[in-house]
């Protein structure tokens, strides 16, 4: 099969409309020659950032548009399916790659001067690489320069975000950051804006027209409907594109951020976008994959798809056990044989589960252990079950009650096979740790209740099994709950926000989802105090 192009597929793809800023306070610059294509895929929002960096996507398209350059960045960066890598022969620059290892992206510093120094009030914008050249030709030395032009950068952001605004770059500003710029909520939501894909959260509002029914859309960070509730089903964005479906039970297609459909409806089945590629079948029997570019990738001949993960998909073929694992081009690498004699049942306890940070938990006869992608056993069979590796750690079962279900000891193992948990009574709600800390469980002893708490990579319990749920942490808490009320506890067990919830949600950007026992939803901050709401829950 012949390669996709890799310069469409940049950070910078799809905008909407070439020389003016995108809603989301990213700037594109009119590229020499060809036009861009893609979805539009906006950048995480969130606080003004401290400097920025420069992304140049390589020829034949030439563009610039400027990300936050937190320590977001490489979350930022694997949102759209791309790895960061420091590579030593390009003198410090930064090198994006995609999931083949194709150079795609090329970052540098993008220096950003006062308003004033323009010329022309409000007026502010990166420097040019002419700019750039420029100041080689000075007196001083670069890497003097730059750093002086770092430290107006960091005083000219700062006076910004309070300030002046931008006339080429929409500033991205702290959501909330006044009352009077809080948007207000749509009507009737019955299902709340809760998990984040490419900025945007779905929510769901009640379909007059269809009792009972639900009609989805999407708002931004601050709280904008940026796609109104039209869609009968919906999923989050990947890749900047999400599974729709224009009409009930009709055909699936994609839409991307800018409401527009992208890849028309035509698919009986539709995945989400992973590394780039979304399974699919129009007929409900074979699969292949689409690209972002709303091409047929890889054309359908397998009876079961998976989604990329590690630069591999896990597939199925007809009247075979056999599962096999493609790479981007369809092209197959690995096959593993079959346990059963159903083909569709080998599909769904498969002798080889999905490669996680270069590892795939495998079976061999009765036992699991973890090959590589050339089929080397790396940690040989020896488990009752294996589970994908997360974070550098996986969950292993070592007993289980009555045949296969439920587990009743488990532990948890680093790359190296190396027991960092050993097994025990307490079994794991997740698959690998957040913040250094995993959720754990234990039933009691007739099997009725369980209770939870927390156990950091040292096993030791840091968060009492007491809890009847709680959730992974994110950005310092996690949502906790009693038999009736969520709340939210740090990392050292202290309860931080009351349990008074009836629903509570991770938090993103210091803001969570919560609904509350009388009715109403909203966003709070830190603090337990409300950020933007409460909103009456529809009916």
């Amino acid at each position: 099969m012949e390669e996709p192009q890799r310069g469409a597929k940049s950070l910078a793809q799809g905008a909407a409309v070439l020389g003016k800023p995108w809603e989301d306070g990213l700037f594109l610059s009119k590229p020499r020659k060809g036009r861009l294509r893609g979805p539009h895929v906006p950048a995480a929002s969130g606080p003004p950032p401290s400097r920025q960096l420069s992304w140049r996507t390589k020829t034949p398209i030439r563009a610039r548009t400027c990300l936050p350059a937190t320590g977001r960045k490489h979350e930022e960066a694997r949102e759209y399916g791309m790895h960061i890598h420091s590579s030593k022969n390009t003198k410090g620059v930064t090198a994006m790659k995609d999931a083949t290892a194709k150079p795609v992206v090329w970052a540098r510093p993008c220096l950003t001067v006062p308003p004033q120094s323009h010329g022309r009030a409000g007026k502010q914008r990166p420097l040019s690489r002419g700019t750039l050249k420029s100041s080689r030709r000075s007196r001083c030395p670069l890497w003097p320069s730059f750093l002086f032009a770092m430290a107006i950068l960091i005083a000219g952001c700062g006076g910004n975000s309070g300030g002046h605004a931008s006339a080429g770059v929409r500033q991205a500003s702290a959501p909330f950051a006044g009352a009077t710029s809080r948007p207000s909520a749509p009507d009737n939501v019955v299902e709340v804006p809760a998990t984040w894909g490419n900025g945007l959260a779905r929510f769901g509002v009640r379909d007059p027209d269809e009792p009972g029914g639900i009609l989805y859309g999407f708002m931004d960070e601050s709280g904008k409907v940026v796609i109104k509730p039209q869609y009968p089903e919906a999923r989050d964005f990947h890749d900047g594109l999400a599974a729709v479906r224009l009409v009930k039970d009709g055909p699936w297609g994609y839409i991307d951020t800018l409401d527009r459909l992208f890849i028309r409806d035509q698919f009986s089945d539709a995945e989400d976008f992973s590394e780039e590629k979304a399974a699919v079948s129009k007929d409900g029997k074979l699969y292949g994959y689409v690209d972002t570019t709303g091409k047929m990738a890889i054309e359908p001949r397998f009876t079961n798809a998976a989604s990329f993960s590690d630069g591999l998909a896990r597939v199925g073929e007809a009247n075979s056990q056999n599962v096999i694992y493609i790479n981007h081009y369809g092209k197959e690498v690995l096959r593993l044989k079959g346990q059963t004699g159903d083909a569709h049942q080998a599909f769904l306890v498969p002798p080889g589960r999905d490669f996680h940070q270069g590892l795939a938990a495998a079976s061999s006869g009765d036992h699991w252990g973890y090959i590589d992608k050339q089929g080397t056993w790396k940690i040989p069979p020896q488990y009752e079950y294996a589970l994908d590796f997360d974070n550098g750690y996986a969950v292993i079962v070592t007993e289980f009650l009555d045949g296969d279900c439920p587990p009743t000891r488990e532990g948890l193992i680093d790359r190296k096979g190396h027991w960092v948990i050993p097994p025990s009574k307490r079994l794991f709600d997740v698959g690998g740790p957040n913040e250094n800390l995993i959720p754990v469980f234990q039933w009691n002893d007739d099997w009725s209740q369980q209770t939870f708490g927390f156990m950091n990579m040292k096993n030791q319990v840091v968060v009492e099994l007491k809890y009847a749920a709680a959730e992974p942490f994110q950005e310092g808490l996690v949502a906790v709950a009693d038999k009736t009320s969520w709340g939210y506890i740090d990392h050292k067990g202290t309860l931080v926000i009351p349990l008074q919830f009836a629903t509570a949600g991770q938090f993103h950007y210091g803001r969570a989802t919560v609904t509350t026992h009388d009715g109403q939803w909203g966003w709070i901050d830190t603090r337990g105090k409300w950020a933007w709401g409460p909103f009456p829950l529809g009916k």
